[in-house]
Parts: C-alpha cells; sequence; structure tokens
C-alpha cells in the first residue's frame, strides 16, 4: 500500500471544493489554494443590505443521483426543490421556455406557428429517413447548421441563433454543436396532440422546470462544501503563480510568487487537482509546455460577464426562473429574478432583478463607468414593461471573469490535445467548467471531484 499524500487542490470554486468534500469523505488530507479572498469562484451569492442575489442565474439540477443526494444531505431543509419553467421575451411577448405548441400556437399566430410546424416534423420526418453518416456529420458542423436541421429555419432565427451569438460573441457558423442543449425536445406532433387533449396537465410536465436551490442563495452550497472541507484545509490569497514539473510529475507549486511548496517528499505521493483555468494553468507550468500546446491553449477564449442589478420597491416582477432576451436591441441575455427562487432572497414587499451581459474584456461594455452601464440597462428594461423606473431602490453592478468557456467549432480536438499533454503527468488532474474547458453546471463539478478521488483512493490502495 502506497502512503497517502496530501492532494493539493489548485481553485476554491465549486470545482475544488467537490474535491475537497470528497477528498474529506475518504480521509485524504489535502490543501485548497485560492487566489481571491473567499471561495466560491464565479458561483457566489452576494448581499446587500437585506437583498440576496447569485452571481449568475444559477441553479442544481437533479441530473446526478449521487451528487444530488449529497447536496441534500449538506444543506437539508435549506435546500427546496423548485418548480417554474423559463420564458424568452420576444417581439413583447413572454413565450414560455422550454418552447411549448400550443404556448406558441398563441403567441406566433396561426400562419407562423403552421410554418414552423410544419418545418420541425419535415425535418424529424427527413433526418430519420436521411440523416445518416457522412450527410449527419456535415449537418452537425456547427450550431448554425446543427439548429436549421433540427427546429428549421423559423424557431432556429428568431430564437436560438440570435440569442447564442450574444452569449457567446460569435457568429453561430463558428460556434460548435455541443452549446446546444435538449430544452426543446418536446417540439413535435406528438406534443401538439397531447397538449391538445390534456392543457395545461401535460404542458407543465413538458416544460419540466424543476431543480434545486437554497433558501439563502446558490452561494449557499459553496459555503456547505466549504465547511465539510475545514478552514484548516483551505488557503485564501493564495495565488498560484508557478506548477514545477520534470515532465512526469508536478514536483511543487508557487504560491505569491514566493512561497516554494514540494509535493514529493521521500516516500509520500502527493497529487494536483487543477480547477484553474487551462490557459492559466498552462501558463505557469516551469518548464513551459511545448510551443504547439501554448498555440492551441491561446487559440482558446473565454467570455465574461457583467451582472446588473436593480433593487425594486415591489413585492413580484415575474414567476419566470429566468427570462432569456435573443433581440439584439437588449444588451443583456438573460434577467432573472431572485425572489422567484427564494422568498428569503430579498425583504418582503421588495424584490430585485439581475440583468446578465456577455462580454469580452476588450469591448466598452467591459470597461464602461458603472451608472452609464446601469442607464443603457434601465432604458432597455422600461420597454419589457416589467418595471417602471419609480420601482427602483437602487442599483449595483459586479463584473465575473471567465463566466464561460466558448465553445468554437473545432475547441474539442484543440481541448483534447492539451488534456492528453496534460495526463502525461502522473499526479496531475484537471477539473472544473475551465479547467475542462467544458460547458458544464454543479451537479457536474461533484461528478468530476467524485470521479477523481475514487481514482486516486484506488491508487492508494484503500
Amino acid at each position: 500500500m502506497k502512503e497517502r499524500g496530501e492532494i493539493a487542490i489548485l481553485g476554491g470554486g465549486p470545482a475544488g471544493l467537490a474535491v475537497g468534500y470528497y477528498a474529506r469523505k475518504a480521509g485524504i488530507p489535502f490543501t485548497i489554494y485560492e487566489a481571491s479572498g473567499r471561495v466560491g469562484g464565479n458561483c457566489v451569492t452576494f448581499e446587500h443590505g437585506d437583498f440576496f442575489f447569485d452571481s449568475g442565474a444559477h441553479r442544481f439540477h437533479d441530473k446526478d443521483a449521487p451528487a444530488t443526494e449529497e447536496i441534500k444531505k449538506l444543506l437539508g431543509s435549506e435546500l427546496k426543490k423548485i418548480n417554474i419553467h423559463s420564458q424568452i421575451f420576444d417581439r413583447g411577448k413572454f413565450v414560455d421556455f422550454p418552447l411549448s405548441p400550443l404556448n406558441l400556437l398563441r403567441n406566433l399566430g396561426l400562419f407562423t406557428f403552421l410554418k414552423a410546424a410544419f418545418e420541425v416534423i419535415g425535418l424529424r420526418i427527413w433526418s430519420g429517413n436521411h440523416h445518416k453518416g457522412r450527410k449527419k456529420k456535415e449537418s452537425q458542423a456547427n450550431f448554425e447548421s446543427f439548429a436549421l436541421q433540427t427546429y428549421g429555419p423559423t424557431l432556429a432565427r428568431r430564437f436560438l441563433l440570435n440569442y447564442s451569438e450574444k452569449l457567446w460573441g460569435i457568429p453561430c457558423g463558428k460556434l460548435s454543436p455541443d452549446i446546444a442543449g435538449k430544452r426543446m425536445k418536446g417540439l413535435n406532433l406528438k406534443t401538439f396532440i397531447k397538449e391538445a387533449l390534456l392543457g395545461s396537465k401535460a404542458k407543465t410536465e413538458h416544460l419540466d422546470g424543476s431543480f434545486y436551490y437554497p433558501d439563502r442563495g446558490i452561494g449557499n452550497i459553496c459555503d456547505k462544501l466549504a465547511r465539510f472541507c475545514g478552514p484548516e484545509n483551505i488557503r485564501t490569497q493564495a495565488a498560484l503563480t508557478g506548477v514545477f514539473h520534470d515532465n512526469r510529475r508536478v514536483c511543487a507549486i508557487e504560491i505569491n510568487g514566493r512561497e516554494k511548496i514540494n509535493l514529493w517528499k521521500g516516500a509520500e505521493v502527493s497529487r494536483v487537482v487543477s480547477t484553474l483555468s487551462i490557459n492559466v494553468l498552462l501558463h505557469i507550468m516551469k518548464p513551459a509546455p511545448p510551443e504547439e500546446i501554448l498555440q492551441l491553449v491561446r487559440s482558446l477564449r473565454y467570455r465574461h460577464v457583467i451582472l446588473v442589478a436593480f433593487l425594486l420597491k415591489k413585492d413580484r416582477v415575474t414567476k419566470a426562473a429566468t427570462i432569456y432576451f435573443p433581440e439584439k436591441d437588449f444588451v443583456f441575455s438573460r434577467l432573472y429574478e431572485p425572489k422567484s427562487r427564494s422568498s428569503f432572497m430579498a425583504p418582503k414587499d421588495k424584490t430585485s432583478l439581475v440583468m446578465e451581459i456577455p462580454c469580452r474584456p476588450e469591448v466598452s461594455l467591459w470597461q464602461m463607468e458603472d451608472d452609464g452601464l446601469t442607464r443603457q440597462v434601465l432604458s432597455q428594461l422600461l420597454k419589457t414593461g416589467l418595471i417602471k423606473k419609480d420601482d427602483i431602490i437602487d442599483k449595483l453592478v459586479f463584473r465575473m471573469k471567465d463566466a464561460y468557456p466558448v465553445l468554437a467549432a473545432g475547441y474539442k480536438e484543440k481541448v483534447e490535445k492539451i488534456l492528453n499533454y496534460l495526463q502525461t503527468f502522473e499526479n496531475l488532474a484537471i477539473s472544473g467548467r475551465n479547467g475542462k474547458f467544458v460547458y458544464s453546471h454543479l451537479h457536474d463539478m461533484m461528478v468530476f471531484a467524485r470521479e477523481i478521488i475514487n481514482h486516486i483512493d484506488s491508487d492508494m490502495g484503500s
């Protein structure tokens, strides 16, 4: 049996905290190194007086039973199952999302609805008969071709393509089809007939807007993970400035440019789990990785997000979990009302709205003064009729770096080569959305961490 060495976990976001959580359960010593003064990364809950709001429209999806059970144990009665669907703001109307046939009929009008319906049903029939082999691969070469071939021009252009280009910052023809979700899966003749016969009951089942959410915001999940890990095992204000290796193993890490921590001490086998963005990790490795690998990582891009929050003197604004804005007239991509997730998120008779603005760091929006930014957002928000100017008590702005990895067409091959290189280091594992460069969710962080610790635990001969 090999001796158990301490795991150095790089990054204290949800991915790093999840690794620490499972390591603690397995009895493996570890230390989490976090550059900022707090844990949680881009998954935190901000507090302003009696108002709470998250750093995004976060939620915990029940997609992995073991992960869900662990979170339930951590939060107990503070974790609630929420059943609310989302909406799309389309030409002055609020359309249910995932798209629902009967709701589309009411909002699009008969002619446009029939045109869209024939496109969708026709494509499904044609796809079943003809989309095989090379033709199927060609139709899914990028997100634009995937959306057009799957949902037809009417729905794809109206609801998917404009929104996706706004979110990711590049034309949909240059985006990978991997950004597509499964939230339009009910657009077929079977669903339409079922809704027509059973009405709202069938519609509710189809929309499936259920998820788990803590009373005091999504950041409470990270807080509870950190508490389980133990404060003695978490170092904040500990920026990683060097990862030293011998081309086979990671031998040491450097903190804040001055403190070097050796990872190989006699018989002790130490591991490193990095949840840092892979561009950050590659650029602090010493000696530097091959130029081919560095060129690949330089071609990868991340999307920043600005959050604009308005605190309001009204009880509620919407019953939707999230409202999406595909139209280019709106600088924000989506809006959410924290109180629609939990009544604890705002005082009685008051609420808040948070708008997300995805952008690149070099654009004017990212650099704009807060007052100018809030004025621009407010002028657009007022056009929706959701609020009036007199409703506003206060306004806040937050900026979140590297919120989304941009899944451009061809990214998967680049990331695979980068990760294959990192896998040559026998004591290094990679986790996290930005570490693995995947568009993943909170439950995925638990799955990644569980798999990593299970592997380490097995390798250590327990």
